[in-house]
């Protein structure tokens, strides 16, 4: 099940990193990567090469960092993963700053942004959705009640014409 080792080497990967153990998280990190790749879950892999990008901005390996992070971009952009998209340019954008690359890191942060928006219209309207669909169900459910006592009075007086008779 190499789906399920690589989200458990990806998990081991961040409970190392969770404890400060750099290079063991580095070490289940490539593991998952590689086993990503193999089953073509690119948008768990752009995830963990967020991760791998973490652990080096840790080590102060910037470079590195940025070339993880570089690899996550392109990743979550090849399989339109906006959190993703929005995460490595965060990313990238802390990490240009850090080595003073004060341009690049306002075009990270603009990415970041637009990405941070789309991702909040789409909860948005994903929620509009709900919302229009359980309007619609109530809806439904009250002309059904409505029906109903139609029926009874429609009922009741058929009843009423038939004593009558």
């Amino acid at each position: 099940d190499l789906y399920g080792i690589s989200r458990g080497y990806s998990n081991l990967g961040s409970i190392a990193e969770d404890d400060n153990q750099w290079d063991e998280a580095l070490s289940y990190y490539f593991k998952a990567d590689s086993l990503f790749e193999e089953t073509k879950d690119f948008a768990a892999q752009a995830s963990n090469l967020l991760a791998i990008g973490r652990v080096y901005d840790e080590q102060n390996r910037i470079n590195d960092a940025i070339k993880y992070s570089l690899k996550a971009l392109e990743k979550a952009r090849q399989v339109k993963a906006l959190s993703f998209v929005a995460n490595a340019s965060q990313q990238l954008a802390s990490l240009e700053e850090k080595r003073h690359n004060y341009t690049i890191a306002l075009g990270y942060q603009k990415m970041y942004n637009q990405f941070a928006d789309s991702l909040n219209n789409e909860n948005h309207r994903a929620n509009l959705e709900e919302l229009k669909t359980k309007f619609d169900f109530d809806e439904k459910q009250r002309e059904i009640a409505l029906l109903k006592k139609d029926k009874e009075l429609e009922q009741a007086l058929v009843e009423r014409k038939n004593i009558i008779t």
